[in-house]
C-alpha cells in the first residue's frame, strides 16, 4: 500500500490509489502539523525529484520554490486559488495553476498544482480549437457517451445514444435510465451503482436496454462518477451495441458443437495440456479408446508418459522438442500405446501450442488423438507382403522401370541395374543411351514395342543382349503406357532376366523358388484355366475357404462364387481377355460350411496362349467389419445431430412464444393503465363542458342586454370593450366551448379503444365483437394512417360483412390484426418513398365475410410495394423480416401465424405482386370448442 493509502486508512485504498497515481494534475497531502504525507508522480514531475525527497519535508519550505506571494506569505494553509510558477532543477520554467483544501479529510490538507505551462504559451483560439476537437469527437463516436445525474436522470447523450434508443435528445432528457433498464435487471442495476458510489467508477457489464419501440438492445456499459463545477456527482457512461458480437459468441458455440460432433463421429479424442504445470486433460472418448473409464486416468503428463511404448519414446520427445523450439508448425507422432489390459494399440497424436505466458513460455497445447491401429496392422501387412514380393522380384530375377513420356527420364528398380550388369550406384542412363545395351538389330524392334505401348496396345516379348564380359542375357519385357486427360504420360513395364530357362537345371531351381513363395504367401494364391478349373491353390487360399487341394481340383471359380455375382464375373472375364489382367475388385467367396467370405481379387493371365490365370486374393473379413462399425456410428452421429436439430427448433419456437406473450401480457396491462388514468379527468372535462358553455350563454345574454339598456357610454366601459374586441369574443366563445366538446369526444374514443386493445393478456375463450376490435386497432394506427406522421395519409376503405359474436381469444387476435395492418402501412409508406407521384395514394381494404362452413374470413389488403418469391418463401420464418435492419424484429408474422393455426384451428395464407401490394387473408372458426385440443393447448399456454 502507498504513502497515499496509508494516510487515509478510513477509505477504499485501492480506488484512492488508483485515483491519487493517474491523475494528470499535481496532489500534495500534508497532516495536521504541516508535514507532507504523499506526493502523487504527476507532483514530482513538477518540482523534478522523486516522492522520497518530498515526503516529510515541511509545508512552506516546499511551497517557498512557488513565485506567488499569496501562497507563501501566509505561515497557515488556507482555502485558496491562484497562479504561480517555479523554476525546475533543469533550468526551466514552469507555471503552475494552484488550488488549496483545508481539512479537505479531517486532520489532512490538500495541495492541487496543474502544469498550465503550455496553455500559456497557446494562443486562447488554439483552446477553442481543442473545445471544437472535443465536441466533434463527442458528436462523432460510434460508441454511445451519456452524462446522467446520480439519480439516474439523462443530461447528455451524443447521436450514437440517440440511435441506439430511438429517441430524440429531448425525449432522452425527460427520462431516467430506469425508464430505460428492463426491470429483470433492477437488482444488478443496484449493485453497479453500489460499486460506482464506493470506488468511482463501475463495468464493463452486460444488460439490456429498452429501445423507443419497445423491442429490447443488449450493451455493454462502462462509466466513472466525476464531480462537475457545481461540486454535485455526475455518472460519465459510454455504451456500446453488443448485438452482433452475441450473434457472434452464439454462432461460435454452434461451430463448437459441429466441431464436437463431427470428433466424436471420426472416433477422434483430444487433449489439452499446460507444460508448464504438467496437467493434461483428456476428453472421455480418448480414456475410452485405452479402455479406461473417464475417472480412470488421472490429468498428469507423466500418466501419458508412462504408457507410450519404449520404442517410440526417443521419437516422440524428438519431435516434440522440434515443436517446442519452432522447428515445426505442427506436432504430429504416430506411436504405440499401452491399453488397460496391457496390450499396446497403435495411435495418432496431433497438436499444436496456442498459447504462452509473458516470459514466452507455452502454457497450452491442443491436440486431438485418434485410434489408427487397424490401419497401421495392415500397412505392417502390406510391408510384408511387399517385401516378400520383392524376394520373389530376386528370386525370379524381375526388376520394374518407367519411362517419362516427356521427360525421356528412365527410373529403374536395383533388379533392373543387376540384369543389365550395372549397379545402382552407377544411375540410370537416358533412353538413347538404354537401346545402346542391346544387340543391333534388336534397337529397332524394342523401340517399335515402346511405341506400341505408347499408343495403348501392352506389350509382352523376349529379348537379349550382351554384357560386358559376352556373356548373352534373354529377358522378357513387359510394357504398357500410363494415361492423364486421354493422353500417354509414362509407359511402364517389367523385365525379367530368363537365361536360366535355357537349362532344366534352372528352370527347376526356378520353380522351386516360386513353390516356396506360392505356398509361404499369407495371401490366397490360384491358378485357373481360362475356364475357371483350379488347377493350383496355395494352403492360404485352401485354409481360406475349408477346401482341401484335391477337392478344389474338381471344382472351378463360378462353384464357389455366390449367384448374385455371376454378371459381374462375366465382365470381369471380358476385361481380363482384353486387356490380360483384372482386379484389384471385391466380391465373395462361399465356404465349403456355407457361409459367404468377403474377398479382394487381383488377376492376370499367363501361358503362351493366355489360356491360364494367376490371382490372388485377400481376405477382408476384418476390414468388411471395420468398415460396418464406422458406417454405423456415422449413422448413429447423423440420427442423434436430427434429433438434437429438432430439439433446438423446437425449444426456439417455445422462447419466441414465451417472450411474445410476457411481452404483449405487460403491454396490455400498460395500455389499460393509461386509459384509466385519462378517462377519469376526460371525464370530468367532458361532464362539465355543458354548464360551462350555459353560464357562457348567461353572460353573453347579460352583457347584450346590459348594452341595450344603458343609454350613456361608459368611457372606461367602452375603452375596456375595444381592448379586448367585445364583439369577436361574443362570437368566438361559443366556438371554443363547441370545439372543446369535440376534443373530449375524441378522447373518449381512444380511451374506449385502448380499454379494447387491452385485452392482449386475456386468456379466456369468449365471444366478441370482432368489427368493434378492428376499429379499435384501426383508431391506435390513426396518426400513421392519417399522414400526421410526415407522410401522405393512407385511404381505409372497410367492406364489413354481418358478422355474429365470434368465440375466439381476442387478445391475440388483436394482436394478429396490429401486425397486419402494421405492415400493412410499412409496405405503403416504402412504396411511397419509391415512387413520388402526387398520384399514388396508400389504400388499405379491410373485408369481412362468413362462409358455408361456419368460419369467418377477414382480409386485410394493400397496395404498398409488394414481396418477392423470394421474400414470400421465408415470410413466416422466425427473425426474418423485409425491413431495414432495425426496423423490423421478425417475430410479428411467425406470430400471428402460431396463434391463427395452433390457437384457433384456423389458417393464415397470402398472396403477393412486387408492386402491386399484398393481401393476408385469415380464416378461423366461428367457435372453438371447450373441449377440443386447440382449446386445451391454448388454455395451457
Amino acid at each position: 500500500m502507498s504513502h497515499s493509502s496509508q494516510a487515509f486508512p478510513n477509505h477504499t485504498a485501492e480506488a484512492f490509489d488508483a485515483l491519487f497515481a493517474v491523475t494528470i494534475d499535481g496532489l500534495l497531502i500534508f497532516d495536521s502539523g504541516g508535514d507532507c504525507q504523499a506526493a502523487n508522480p504527476a507532483a514530482c514531475d513538477l518540482f523534478q525529484v522523486s516522492s522520497d525527497q518530498l515526503i516529510g519535508r515541511d509545508r512552506q519550505d516546499i511551497l517557498n520554490s512557488l513565485e506567488d506571494r499569496g501562497l507563501t506569505e501566509h505561515p497557515n494553509l488556507q482555502d485558496h486559488i491562484g497562479e504561480g510558477w517555479l523554476r525546475r532543477k533543469d533550468g526551466t520554467i514552469c507555471y503552475i495553476d494552484y488550488h488549496t483544501h483545508v481539512n479537505f479529510l479531517e486532520q489532512y490538507d490538500l495541495v492541487i498544482l496543474r502544469d498550465i505551462t503550455l496553455q500559456k504559451q497557446t494562443s486562447e483560439p488554439n483552446l477553442a480549437t481543442s473545445q471544437e476537437n472535443l465536441q466533434s469527437l463527442f458528436e462523432l463516436s460510434p460508441f454511445g457517451i451519456i452524462l446522467n445525474s446520480l439519480d439516474g436522470q439523462f443530461l447528455e447523450a451524443n447521436p450514437a445514444v440517440l440511435t441506439l434508443t430511438g429517441y430524440s435528445l429531448e425525449e432522452l432528457k425527460t427520462l431516467t435510465y430506469w425508464d430505460l433498464t428492463p426491470l429483470d435487471y433492477a437488482e444488478e442495476e443496484a449493485q453497479h451503482l453500489d460499486s460506482l458510489q464506493r470506488i468511482g467508477r463501475y463495468g464493463p457489464y452486460r444488460k439490456e436496454y429498452i429501445h423507443k419501440q419497445g423491442y429490447r438492445i443488449p450493451v455493454e456499459l462502462t462509466g466513472v462518477l466525476i464531480t462537475g463545477t457545481d461540486g454535485q456527482p455526475y455518472i460519465w457512461s459510454i455504451i456500446t451495441d453488443i448485438s452482433q458480437r452475441l450473434e457472434a459468441e452464439r454462432a461460435l458455440e454452434e461451430s463448437h458443437i459441429r466441431l464436437q460432433l463431427a470428433l466424436d463421429a471420426a472416433n477422434i479424442g483430444t487433449w489439452d495440456w499446460n507444460p508448464q504445470t504438467g496437467v493434461i486433460t483428456f476428453d472421455p472418448l480418448m480414456k475410452a479408446m485405452l479402455g479406461y473409464e473417464s475417472h480412470e486416468l488421472e490429468n498428469r503428463i507423466e500418466e501419458w508418459e508412462s504408457r507410450l511404448h519404449p520404442d517410440d519414446l526417443p521419437s516422440i520427445n524428438q519431435k516434440l522438442d522440434a515443436h517446442f523450439q519452432g522447428q515445426t508448425h505442427t506436432y504430429q507422432s504416430e506411436h504405440r500405446t499401452r491399453c488397460k489390459d496391457g496390450s499396446y494399440k497403435w495411435t495418432l497424436d496431433r497438436g499444436r501450442i496456442v498459447d504462452y505466458n509473458k516470459e514466452g513460455q507455452p502454457i497450452r497445447f491442443l491436440g486431438i488423438y485418434q485410434d489408427i491401429d487397424e490401419r497401421k496392422t495392415n500397412e505392417l501387412v502390406l510391408r510384408r507382403v511387399t517385401k516378400q514380393l520383392q524376394k520373389a522380384q530376386e528370386f525370379a530375377h524381375l526388376g520394374y522401370w518407367s519411362l517419362d513420356i516427356a521427360t525421356q527420364t528412365l527410373t529403374w528398380s536395383d533388379e533392373v541395374f543387376y540384369i543389365f550388369g550395372l549397379t545402382p550406384e552407377m544411375g540410370e542412363p537416358d533412353f538413347e543411351e538404354h537401346l545402346k545395351i542391346y544387340d543391333p538389330e534388336q534397337r529397332s524392334f524394342i523401340l517399335e514395342r515402346v511405341t506400341e505401348a505408347q499408343q495403348g496396345t501392352p506389350q509382352n516379348f523376349d529379348s537379349h543382349f550382351r554384357l560386358p564380359n559376352n556373356e548373352t542375357r534373354y529377358v522378357n519385357i513387359r510394357i504398357e503406357a500410363e494415361w492423364q486427360n486421354q493422353e500417354p504420360v509414362r509407359v511402364f513395364g517389367i523385365i525379367i532376366d530368363i537365361t536360366d530357362r535355357h537349362t532344366e537345371a534352372a528352370l527347376r531351381a526356378s520353380e522351386e523358388k516360386l513353390r516356396s513363395l506360392f505356398e509361404l504367401s499369407p495371401l490366397g494364391i490360384t491358378l485357373n484355366q481360362i475356364d475357371g478349373n483350379f488347377i493350383e491353390a496355395n494352403a492360404a487360399f485352401c485354409t481360406m475357404l475349408g477346401y482341401s487341394l484335391a477337392e478344389l481340383s474338381e471344382l472351378c471359380s463360378k462353384d464357389l462364387t455366390a449367384a448374385n455375382y455371376e454378371e459381374f464375373e462375366v465382365q470381369k472375364l471380358q476385361d481380363l481377355q482384353t486387356n490380360g489382367r483384372y482386379g484389384p475388385y471385391q466380391k465373395e467367396y462361399l465356404h465349403k460350411n456355407g457361409h459367404r467370405i468377403p474377398v479382394e481379387i487381383s488377376g492376370a493371365q499367363v501361358g503362351n496362349s493366355q489360356d491360364y490365370v494367376w490371382s490372388i486374393i485377400m481376405d477382408i473379413r476384418e476390414r468388411k467389419q471395420a468398415e460396418a462399425q464406422l458406417q454405423q456410428l456415422l449413422n448413429n452421429s447423423q440420427a442423434k445431430s436430427q434429433e438434437l436439430q429438432q430439439a433446438y427448433r423446437e425449444l426456439q419456437e417455445a422462447q419466441v412464444q414465451l417472450i411474445q406473450s410476457e411481452k404483449m401480457s405487460s403491454l396490455g396491462q400498460l395500455v389499460a393503465g393509461i386509459a384509466h388514468e385519462i378517462n377519469n379527468p376526460i371525464s370530468f372535462i367532458y361532464g362539465n363542458l355543458e354548464p360551462a358553455s350555459n353560464y357562457v350563454q348567461d353572460l353573453l345574454a347579460l352583457i347584450r342586454l346590459y348594452k341595450t339598456q344603458t343609454q350613456d357610454d361608459i368611457p372606461e366601459v367602452v375603452n375596456l370593450s375595444q381592448t379586448i374586441d367585445l364583439e369577436f369574443i361574443e362570437e368566438d366563445f361559443p366556438k371554443i366551448i363547441q370545439s372543446m366538446k369535440m376534443g373530449a369526444s375524441r378522447i373518449q374514443d381512444i380511451v374506449t379503444s385502448l380499454r379494447t386493445f387491452s385485452r392482449l393478456d386475456e386468456a379466456d375463450c369468449k365471444a366478441v365483437d370482432l368489427h368493434l376490435n378492428l376499429e379499435s386497432t384501426l383508431i391506435l394506427l390513426q396518426n400513421r394512417l392519417n399522414g400526421r406522421g410526415g407522410t401522405p395519409e393512407i385511404r381505409v376503405v372497410k367492406q364489413y360483412g354481418d358478422l355474429p359474436p365470434i368465440t375466439c381469444y381476442i387478445g391475440l387476435l388483436n394482436q394478429v390484426f396490429i401486425n397486419l395492418l402494421s405492415n400493412a402501412i410499412d409496405a405503403i409508406e416504402a412504396k411511397q418513398k419509391q415512387n413520388r407521384s402526387p398520384k399514388y395514394q396508400g389504400l388499405i381494404t379491410i373485408t369481412t365475410a362468413t362462409t358455408a362452413t361456419a368460419e369467418v374470413l377477414i382480409t386485410i389488403a394493400d397496395n404498398g410495394k409488394g414481396m418477392t418469391a423470394n421474400e414470400q418463401s421465408r415470410l413466416f420464418n422466425p427473425f426474418f423480416t423485409t425491413k431495414p435492419i432495425g426496423q423490423g424484429t421478425g417475430m410479428g408474422l411467425p406470430i400471428s401465424y402460431q396463434i391463427i393455426t395452433q390457437n384457433h384451428s384456423g389458417v393464415l395464407r397470402f398472396q403477393s405482386q412486387p408492386g402491386v401490394g399484398s393481401e393476408f387473408t385469415i380464416q378461423i372458426p366461428m367457435a372453438i370448442p371447450n373441449g377440443s385440443a386447440v382449446h386445451k393447448h391454448s388454455a395451457a399456454s
